[in-house]
Formats: C-alpha cells, sequence, structure tokens
C-alpha cells in the first residue's frame, strides 16, 4: 500500500512553516540549537541516567561538544531542543537525511526524568515525525535502540517502528518506520492528546 497524504486530517497537516528555526505543535516547541546551548546539553548528555542509555557512553569533553555542533552539516542533520511549558526538557535529532531516498535517522532524549513518562514524550515525538513525514516529505526513518532500554523499545514501537536485530551479538536494535505504520499507530496517541488539550 502507497502512502497518500490526501487521506490525512486537516489538523495533521496543519504544521507551521520553518522560517525562523523553530516550530510548535501538541504544545511542545521545537528549537534548533544553538553555541549558547552547548554546555547545557552536554551537562544533561553525561547525566549519568541519560548516559547508560545511550549508545556512546563516553563522557563528553567541552572540546568534543564544540567539535561536534560546528562540524556537523545542516543539510544532512537537524538538532531541536524539546520546550515544554517553557522549559527545556530534551533533545530531537534528525540526522544522515538522504534527500534523494528520503530517509533519515531520527531519535530523541529526554532529559527531565519528571517528563520521561506519561504523554509529554508523545507530544515531542508526534509533533516530530509529523514534521519529517508532513514536510520533509520522508519515506523512512530510522531509529537506534540499546537492548537493554526497554522503554525506549516499548516507545519506538508503539509509534510504528519495526525492530530487527543486526547483531545477535550486539548492543543495539535498528527501528524503521514508513509513513503508513506511523500514522496509523499515532492516531490513537494523537486522539488522547488532543483529548488531554480539551
Amino acid at each position: 500500500m502507497t502512502f497518500d497524504p490526501r487521506t490525512l486530517t486537516d489538523e495533521e497537516r496543519a504544521l507551521p512553516r520553518d522560517e525562523v528555526g523553530w516550530y510548535e505543535k501538541y504544545g511542545i516547541k521545537f528549537v534548533d540549537v544553538h553555541p549558547p546551548d552547548l554546555e547545557e546539553l552536554r551537562r544533561w548528555r553525561n547525566h549519568p541516567d541519560i548516559q547508560r542509555m545511550m549508545v556512546m557512553r563516553e563522557t563528553i569533553t567541552w572540546d568534543m561538544q564544540e567539535r561536534w555542533y560546528y562540524s556537523f552539516d545542516r543539510n544532512k542533520e537537524r538538532y531541536s531542543l524539546i520546550v515544554h511549558e517553557g522549559v527545556r526538557i530534551g533533545l530531537t535529532q534528525l540526522r544522515d537525511i538522504d534527500e534523494a531516498a528520503r530517509t533519515a535517522e531520527g531519535g530523541i532524549i529526554i532529559f527531565r526524568p519528571e517528563h520521561q513518562n506519561g504523554l509529554v514524550p508523545y507530544r515531542a515525538a508526534i509533533g516530530g515525525m509529523d514534521w519529517n513525514f508532513l514536510h520533509r516529505g520522508l519515506r523512512e526513518v530510522r531509529s537506534t535502540v540499546l537492548k537493554a532500554n526497554a522503554r525506549a523499545r516499548r516507545f519506538v514501537r508503539s509509534l510504528g517502528y519495526e525492530l530487527t536485530d543486526p547483531d545477535p551479538r550486539g548492543e543495539v536494535l535498528i527501528g524503521a518506520v514508513t509513513p503508513e505504520r506511523y500514522f496509523t499507530a499515532a492516531k490513537k496517541w494523537r486522539a488522547v492528546l488532543l483529548a488531554e488539550d480539551r
């Protein structure tokens, strides 16, 4: 079955234009990362509770953080702060963007423990994935998940990702989701979010 954007509701299509480096949906604002944000991101990323759930668990120095920021290709990578009720709570990424194949690898980190459960991660993920599929026109988004991270495995599956194990002796699973699978899976979450906002 081929994805037909004409089957989307007006609400699903309603994405603001990305002219100033941010957009907002479901009460989440996505703001492009800038140099003044780097130290805060580095502190959160090095927090033991976050670090242990990452594929790369090395402690990030200031030099490493700065090199990362100034070396990434803005045409192939995008990093946005996740802001909820005026508080920066996490980071979302879209990297390895292939405009020809219309694929990319996505990811989300919710730093603040009080927002790691419940509907806030769904608000961020659905707002971001709507953007990826509707605005960017991606045909597939991939994700890398630690086998040991049961919460992340459940989360990506609930958004329509299919997980595969490229190396049974390795520590990661690879997920992939198409627009069809995503919009089918997101339908129930979208209804819950809209009901909570009423």
